[in-house]
């Protein structure tokens, strides 16, 4: 993970947090996460939660909890980290049958 998306990552948990809060403005807590720009924060929040800040606000008060997708939040690996991951162990597996890798 890049330490962009990182600081993205946080700045977004920390924005669906305050987001719980219906005293407070989107734009109120545009600022207090960090963003410079309501746009950007929408721009960001759709990368992580697949909807508007005020679509995830709705969706708090409708249903409670809004489910996201794992993996575009970086809690999972994607296709291609899977993938990685995958060739990885297959590299490891192979040098453990071939007594190069000893545990």
């Amino acid at each position: 993970m890049t330490f962009t998306r990182h600081v993205q990552q946080r700045r977004i948990a920390r924005a669906v947090r305050l987001l719980r809060d219906p005293q407070r403005t989107i734009t109120e807590i545009c600022f207090a996460c960090g963003f410079n720009s309501l746009t950007h924060l929408n721009r960001v929040f759709r990368k992580f939660h697949h909807c508007a800040p005020t679509e995830y606000r709705g969706r708090l008060r409708r249903s409670g909890p809004v489910e996201h997708n794992a993996s575009a939040i970086g809690m999972t690996p994607g296709r291609t980290g899977l993938r990685r991951i995958q060739l990885t162990l297959g590299y490891l597996q192979w040098r453990f049958r071939a007594g190069l890798l000893l545990l």
